[in-house]
């Protein structure tokens, strides 16, 4: 189970990333392009990703995610919070992020993980 608190928590890890609004509802943007926003309904929120991502997250993990017609020519999935698994949604935010952050902010970020882990520079 996660929030949308939770959410933008773990969204607002990544450089650059703010908190905005989309049609009226709360999202995370990075350089004003969403990647993440709160669903039509309160049991689900909206997250990018590219449509192969989706469509495996589909297959794999339905209790999960689902999708509505309005949804389906996009990479844009619905998850839900009753049954969304922390973990699994932090790697998906970054992936979201990925997306449509800048070179400098994936390099930023990249630089940032091998530190937290103590990698050393390429």
């Amino acid at each position: 189970m996660i929030t949308w608190t939770q959410v933008t928590t773990l969204a607002l890890r990544l450089p650059g990333v703010e908190l905005s609004t989309s049609y009226r509802r709360p999202s995370v943007k990075v350089r004003k392009k969403m990647f993440a926003c709160c669903g039509k309904q309160d049991d689900h929120f909206v997250l990018l990703l590219s449509i192969d991502e989706k469509h495996a997250l589909l297959e794999n993990h339905p209790t999960m995610f689902f999708q509505t017609p309005h949804y389906e020519k996009s990479g844009a999935v619905l998850v839900r919070y009753e049954t969304a698994d922390q973990d699994l949604v932090e790697v998906l935010l970054q992936r979201a992020w990925q997306q449509r952050a800048s070179t400098a902010q994936r390099a930023q970020f990249e630089l940032d993980l091998r530190r937290r882990v103590g990698c050393p520079r390429d």
